[in-house]
C-alpha cells in the first residue's frame, strides 16, 4: 500500500482565530505532498487512508471498472481507439463477441483459433490471401467464395466435397460431367496448360495428346498428337533428353551438360547464367577479369559472379534514351540521371533516397525533404513518424554543459567557426558532470555586433529563463517562469521589472483568479484613472481619479457604500494635510484641524506684571478641534511686585476677544471658585482674584481661535 494523507495539526492550530504558524501549513503540506508521490503516495486501493477505488473514468463517467470486467456505461456508445490513434496489440484469454454471442472468435487451448457465425462469415476485399504453411482446410457442408481473385498459397487440404460444375481461371475452364466423371481443363485462347507442383497420375490426354506412365520404369511419355510442341515452365530432373533428334545430355561424373543440334540449326538461349566457362575463347566468371569490348548483351538477365570493371569516362548506360549513365571521368564518380523522372535509391520495392527533377532531396517516407538552392520550397523540411524524433543528436562527453545538439543561423558568408557572421544558435546540453541522469538544458543565442550571447534558457526542472542561466527565484536580475513552483519572477535593478499594456479601450489589464474563477482585477478606468476592483458582487475596489481615492464597487463608481476598516479590523493612525467631512459633505461638515498639546501657564499683574515663583507643579494641556481650543492648568506658585488684577498667561493660541469666552477658575485651598476670561493677547484675567500664593490654582475652558 502507499501513503495516504493523515492530519498533521493534531492540535488545531489550523482554525479560525489561532495564530497558523508557518510550520503548521508546512506539515499540511508535506502530508499532501506525501500523499500523491507518483511512486509511494495512497494507492486508490479502498483500505483506510488509501482513497477508494476508482471503478468509473471518462467526462461522464462512462467507462465502468469492476473486479471482473471493464465496459462502457451505455451500451454502442465508446469506441476502444479512433481511426487516428490506434492500440498496438491485444491479448484475450476468452472469447471475442460482436453485437451477441451467436458472432465469436474463439480460441481455445490446443492453439486453434475459430470463427463462429451463426448465419454467414464474409470476408469482402479486393484480394483474400491465406498463408497456411502445413494445409488450409475448409470443412463444411457447404462453403462459397465469392471473390473474383482466391489464391492459396501452399496447399489446400478440403475435407469432404467440392461441389462445382464449372471452375473459370483467368477465363480457362475447368469442366466436370456428371456422366462419366471426365474433367475436362479447357484454356479460352491460344494459353497452354501450366502446372507447377507434383501432378500424380498414370495417365494424362491433352486435346489428344498422351502423357503417359508406366510402373514397370517409370518412363514418362509425351505425346503430341501432330505438330505441336511440349512446353515444360518448372524444373525438369532428366539425365538425357532428345528433342527432334537432338541431344541434351548430362553425365554424372563431371556435371557437364552438352547442347548437339544434329545440322546446322543454332542453339538459341534468352537467358544464361554461367559462373565459368568461356566464350569464343572470352573467360567468363575466371578469377581475373574478363574483357568484353564492342559487345551488346542483350537478353532478360545478365548475371555476374566476379568484378565486372569498365575504364574511365567508359559508361553503364541504362533505358531507351540512355536515361542513367552511371562511369568515372578519371577524377569523380558520377551518377547523371538525364531523364524525365526521379533518380531512386530503394530497399525492399521502397523509396530510400529520392532526387526528384527539381533537385529536391527526399529520405525514406517523406522523413527528409531537402530543396535544391532557389526551389520555391523551404531549405530543410525534415518529417518523423508519430512518436518518433524528428532530429537526434546524442554526446558522448559526460561533463557539464557538452552540447548534445545544436542549431545554428548564420549569414550566407559565414565559415566554420566564424561566430562574428553567426545570426542566433538553439542549443541542447547536458546540465551536470553525469552520462545516465538525463539532465540536460536548452538555451537560445542571438548574434549582435559580431559575437553571440545566451538570451534563454529552460533547465532540466522545467525553469525558463530570460536574461539570466540559474534559477534563483527572482534573486539576481531576469525573467524566471519557475516550473517546479508554477510561479514567474520578473527581477530588475533600479528600474521598473514588469510592464502590462492595454491598448485602445478601457478596461482589466490584469485579471486575478481563484481555482480558475476571476476574483479581482487592476484596469483603467476613464482613459487615464487606474482601479483596483473586486469581480465579487457587492465587495468594496478602489478607482484613482485626477486628485481623490474613490470608492469603486462592482466596476462602477459607488457612493456612501464603503467603510475604512470594521470594528473589529480597524487601521492605526490617519495623516492628513487637509480636513475631514463627517455626517455630509457641506462646509460645516467640514473638519480641518485636530491637535493635542502641552502648554506652560504663568502668573503677572495686569498693570505692572511683578515676578512670579512657581511652585514646581505648574502645567497646561489642550485639545484643538476645528477653531474651539480646550485648555486646562494648575499655578501653585506665588507673585511680588506686582499690580492690578491677576492675569494668566501663555495660551497655546490666540482668543477671538469679540466672542467673550469664559472658563472656571477654582482655588483648592480656600475652595472659592471663579470666572476667568479670555483675553485676545493670550492671557485669562482672574476677574475674582481667585489666585492666592502659594495655593494651588486650577482653571477649565474654552475657546474659539481665528
Amino acid at each position: 500500500m502507499g501513503t495516504g494523507y493523515t492530519r498533521n495539526d493534531t492540535s488545531n492550530n489550523i482554525a479560525d482565530g489561532n495564530i497558523i504558524n508557518a510550520s503548521d501549513l508546512d506539515g499540511e503540506f508535506d502530508a499532501v505532498e506525501s500523499a500523491f508521490n507518483s511512486s509511494t503516495g495512497h494507492t486508490h486501493d479502498g483500505t483506510a487512508a488509501e482513497g477508494g477505488a476508482i471503478t468509473v473514468v471518462g467526462p461522464v463517467q462512462d467507462l465502468v471498472v469492476s473486479a471482473t470486467e471493464v465496459k462502457p456505461k451505455t451500451t454502442n456508445t465508446l469506441d476502444l481507439g479512433t481511426s487516428g490513434l490506434l492500440y498496438k496489440d491485444a491479448y484475450l484469454q476468452g472469447n471475442m463477441y460482436f453485437r451477441d454471442t451467436a458472432l465469436k472468435i474463439v480460441s481455445s487451448a490446443d492453439g486453434q483459433l475459430d470463427i463462429d457465425a451463426d448465419v454467414e462469415l464474409e470476408l469482402v476485399a479486393p484480394t483474400v490471401d491465406i498463408d497456411a504453411s502445413t494445409a488450409l482446410t475448409v470443412d463444411t457442408a457447404s462453403t462459397t467464395f465469392t471473390s473474383t481473385l482466391f489464391n492459396v498459397t501452399g496447399s489446400a487440404n478440403i475435407t469432404g466435397d467440392l461441389d462445382v460444375d464449372n471452375i473459370n481461371i483467368n477465363g480457362n475452364t475447368i469442366i466436370s460431367t456428371d456422366t462419366n466423371g471426365d474433367i475436362n481443363i479447357s484454356p479460352d485462347g491460344t494459353g497452354t496448360v501450366v502446372i507447377d507442383t507434383d501432378l500424380d497420375v498414370d495417365n494424362i490426354n491433352v486435346n489428344g495428346n498422351t502423357v503417359s506412365s508406366t510402373d514397370t520404369n517409370g518412363d514418362i511419355n509425351l505425346s503430341p498428337n501432330g505438330t505441336g510442341t511440349v512446353v515444360i515452365n518448372t524444373d525438369l530432373d532428366v539425365d538425357n533428353i532428345n528433342i527432334n533428334g537432338n541431344t541434351i545430355i548430362s553425365t554424372d561424373t563431371n556435371g557437364n551438360i552438352a547442347l548437339t543440334p544434329n545440322g546446322t540449326g543454332e542453339v538459341d538461349i534468352s537467358k544464361v547464367d554461367i559462373d565459368s566457362g568461356a566464350i569464343d575463347g572470352t573467360v567468363i566468371g575466371a578469377n581475373s577479369a574478363a574483357a568484353i569490348t564492342g559487345t551488346t548483351i542483350t537478353g532478360t538477365s545478365f548475371v555476374s559472379s566476379g568484378d565486372m570493371t569498365f575504364g574511365d569516362s567508359d559508361k553503364a548506360i541504362f533505358g531507351a534514351g540512355s536515361d542513367l549513365q552511371i562511369y568515372h571521368d578519371g577524377s569523380n564518380s558520377i551518377i547523371n540521371d538525364a531523364g524525365t523522372g526521379s533518380l531512386k535509391f530503394q530497399y525492399g520495392g521502397t523509396d530510400g533516397v529520392v532526387f526528384d527533377s527539381s533537385g529536391n532531396v527526399i529520405i525514406g517516407s517523406g522523413g527528409l525533404d531537402v530543396s535544391g538552392i532557389g526551389g520555391t520550397y523551404t531549405a530543410l523540411n525534415m518529417r518523423a513518424g508519430a512518436g518518433y524524433p524528428v532530429i537526434y543528436g546524442q554526446t558522448t562527453a559526460t561533463t557539464t554543459n557538452s552540447p548534445a545538439m545544436q542549431i545554428v543561423g548564420a549569414t550566407s558568408g559565414a565559415s566554420a567557426g566564424g561566430a562574428a557572421e553567426f545570426l542566433g544558435i538553439i542549443q541542447i546540453a547536458a546540465e551536470s558532470d553525469s552520462s545516465t541522469n538525463g539532465a540536460g538544458y536548452m538555451n537560445f543565442f542571438t548574434g549582435s555586433g559580431g559575437s553571440v550571447a545566451e538570451r534563454m534558457r529552460i533547465d532540466s526542472s522545467g525553469n525558463l529563463m530570460v536574461g539570466k542561466t540559474v534559477s534563483d527565484l527572482g534573486a539576481t536580475a531576469g525573467i524566471e517562469l519557475n516550473g517546479q513552483y508554477d510561479v514567474g519572477y520578473f527581477t530588475r535593478s533600479a528600474e521598473k521589472a514588469l510592464v502590462v499594456n492595454r491598448l485602445s479601450t478601457d478596461g482589466t489589464i490584469a485579471e486575478f483568479r481563484k481555482d480558475g474563477s476571476s476574483v479581482g482585477s487592476i484596469g483603467v478606468a476613464d482613459g487615464d484613472n487606474l482601479f483596483i476592483s473586486s469581480t465579487a458582487s457587492a465587495h468594496g475596489g478602489l478607482k484613482f481619479n485626477n486628485t481623490a481615492m474613490a470608492a469603486y464597487v462592482d466596476g462602477a463608481n459607488s457612493d456612501n457604500t464603503m467603510d475604512v476598516g470594521t470594528s473589529a479590523v480597524r487601521f492605526k493612525d490617519l495623516y492628513l494635510s487637509g480636513g475631514v467631512y463627517l455626517g455630509g459633505t457641506g462646509s460645516a461638515n467640514h473638519l480641518d484641524d485636530y491637535e493635542e498639546g502641552t502648554w506652560t501657564p504663568s502668573l503677572r499683574g495686569a498693570t505692572v506684571a511683578g515676578t512670579y515663583t512657581t511652585g514646581g507643579a505648574e502645567s497646561g494641556t489642550y485639545r484643538k478641534i476645528g477653531n474651539t481650543v480646550y485648555v486646562s492648568l494648575v499655578l501653585n506658585g506665588s507673585i511680588s511686585g506686582d499690580s492690578g488684577a491677576y492675569e494668566i498667561t501663555g495660551l497655546p493660541f490666540v482668543p477671538e476677544l469679540s466672542k467673550g469666552q469664559l472658563g472656571v477658575m477654582y482655588n483648592d485651598t480656600t475652595t472659592t471658585s471663579g470666572i476667568g476670561l479670555f483675553l485676545s493677547n493670550s492671557r485669562i484675567l482672574d476677574e475674582e482674584n481667585i489666585f492666592v500664593d502659594n495655593n494651588t490654582i486650577y482653571f477649565t475652558g474654552s475657546y474659539t481661535t481665528s
